[in-house]
């Protein structure tokens, strides 16, 4: 997760190296790229940001069968964004 701080009217994002930010001006496209870190204005900015690395998310089902007897499944789904600018 990027850490934003203000002064003066002024925004500074700082991102971590495990994450795509892109940032567009006006509707140009002003920095792209991994770990970035600048200042820009707020009011004319569109910023995203997308996880490059590994991500897990844990599920659990929770059903109950035609006996009525509680089944609980459990499940992890592993991902990865191969192209952060197609995703963003």
């Amino acid at each position: 997760m990027a850490d934003i701080t203000r002064r003066f009217g002024w925004r500074h994002l700082r991102s971590a190296p495990t994450a795509h930010i892109r940032h567009h001006k006006r509707g140009r496209l002003a920095h792209d790229g991994a770990g970035l870190s600048f200042w820009y204005r707020s009011l004319s900015a569109a910023l995203s940001e997308v996880p490059v690395n590994d991500r897990e998310l844990a599920m659990a089902f929770h059903a109950r069968t035609a006996d009525f007897q509680d089944v609980t499944v459990q499940a992890t789904v592993t991902y990865r964004i191969n192209d952060p600018a197609e995703a963003a």
